[in-house]
């Protein structure tokens, strides 16, 4: 859970600050390669994203449904653990946007463009990265 965690947090603080995918340039890339609509790249992202979450979840459920099995873990006990994952994902999601708007009031109040500095994969600055020559 830490590790899906943590990959999930990186790729989410870069795509967070300018609200798309973190893929946006490899989605446009692709679609302008094979004359594809954006849109259509774009969902084929999309449902392997939510096909790889719904694997996740489903080998994390698999591994306490083990504990279970194994007496180290009541069947209550693990339906508290999945739901306080979920609330915790949710969570994270509420606090993703959250942060999104305060990032975009900040930089229109002080007249700042974060797409100079948060610009994804594409940009000179990302979250997680700092600096990097081009």
């Amino acid at each position: 859970m830490t590790l899906l965690g943590a990959g999930l947090v990186r790729t989410a603080s870069v795509s967070a600050q300018t609200n798309e995918s973190p893929f946006k340039s490899l989605i446009t890339r692709i679609a302008d390669k094979f004359n594809l609509k954006e849109a259509d790249v774009q969902s084929v992202f999309d449902e392997h994203k939510q096909a790889r979450q719904e694997e996740m979840k489903a080998r994390f459920e698999e591994r306490l449904t083990a504990l279970v099995k194994e007496g180290k873990l009541t069947e209550a006990k693990k339906q508290l653990i999945m739901d306080k994952k979920e609330e915790l994902m949710e969570k994270r999601q509420t606090d993703r946007e959250a942060h999104h708007e305060e990032m975009q009031t900040w930089a229109e109040e002080n007249g700042i463009d974060l797409n100079l500095f948060f610009g994804g994969f594409g940009g000179k600055w990302g979250m997680m990265r700092g600096w990097r020559a081009d």
